[in-house]
């Protein structure tokens, strides 16, 4: 556990909200939000990576002077600090870097301390707990479940006897303390990316890692209850990424489509069925969701441009499901 002091920071925002042409009947109208981060040299957008069923969000600027957020349904900020835990002092950022929020408004974060990177939460009273994996050198979280459990990996020293990819685990932390992932396959490494409240984990796996990294193939999956792995590829086998998953079993992704940049899917977890998501504008090269609630709402970014340069431009963005509003 580490324990410090952050002091606290004061910052000016820049807040756009725009309404960018709707999508098909039936799929989904894109809003365009755009939070510029005033807080370093480097212009960035906070970018959304957790949406409430109420919709209110959580959002990172993972730049120089970096800092995550509580965001509410008005647009208005409010940086994620822990005052209380030990800063590494060459840190580029001024606070933890926000991963996830759940529906009771717990912060899923990574903060990087005085000698290792421990993954936390922030409960909404502001109380901060940072856990390190008992035997890593690091530990990383990459989401929560409304049911407050959290998952992640960590990893060893690299002096061995673990080397390269070998050397990261991922797990899952309930109360009980902190259960290890291992793939169907003795070397099977995971790296989840998001949890339900009823268990399911989506993330990607490594399979067959050799110690040199040799014989590593990428595949991502979902995790049911049970512990069964299930592959999970784009309509024509694309290796695909799996970002954010609801209580109702739907997942949002990204694979590189053929005609270049990438697309943007919901899977359905219950009936193993991928959708693409529609592009905001007609200029979207990239659609990149982050997280799912569990009305069907996404928030993400989305880049405008060529597919040999995608991001002349890139927006924030809020997804509904055709008949819902942000009020």
């Amino acid at each position: 556990m580490l324990r410090s002091r952050i002091s606290p920071l004061v910052c000016c925002f820049l807040l756009v909200l725009a309404t960018t042409a709707p999508a098909a009947p039936g799929d989904y109208t894109f809003q365009t939000i755009d939070l510029p981060f005033q807080g370093s040299a480097f212009p960035t957008l906070v970018w959304l990576v957790a949406v409430t069923d109420a919709l209110t969000f959580a959002g990172d600027a993972s730049v120089p002077g970096g800092l995550g957020f509580r965001i509410a349904q008005t647009l208005n900020l409010t940086p994620v600090q822990c005052p209380d835990f030990a800063r590494y002092p060459f840190s580029d950022r001024r606070g933890p870097e926000v991963v996830g929020m759940n529906n009771a408004g717990v912060v899923a974060l990574n903060y990087e301390g005085l000698e290792n990177q421990c993954g936390g939460v922030q409960t909404p009273d502001g109380t901060c707990t940072f856990t390190l994996v008992e035997g890593s050198v690091g530990t990383r979280y990459t989401g929560i479940s409304d049911a407050g459990v959290v998952v992640g990996y960590y990893w060893t020293d690299a002096a061995g006897p673990e080397l390269g990819l070998l050397r990261f685990h991922g797990f899952f932390q309930v109360s009980s303390g902190v259960h290890r992932l291992d793939g169907p396959n003795p070397n099977d490494i995971v790296f989840p990316t998001g949890i339900n409240s009823h268990g399911i984990i989506i993330g990607t796996m490594f399979r067959n890692v050799q110690p040199d990294n040799s014989a590593a193939e990428e595949q991502a999956f979902f995790r049911t209850p049970d512990g069964v792995y299930h592959d999970v590829e784009g309509p024509d086998g694309e290796v695909v990424t799996l970002t954010g998953l609801n209580d109702n079993g739907q997942a949002v992704g990204t694979f590189t489509a053929a005609a270049g940049g990438q697309q943007a899917f919901v899977f359905d977890t219950t009936t193993a069925t991928l959708t693409i998501l529609p592009r905001p504008t007609a200029d979207t090269v990239e659609l990149l969701p982050t997280a799912i609630n569990n009305g069907g709402d996404i928030v993400g970014a989305y880049g405008e441009g060529t597919p040999e340069f995608p991001r002349v431009s890139v927006h924030g963005f809020l997804a509904l499901p055709t008949g819902r509003e942000h009020q």
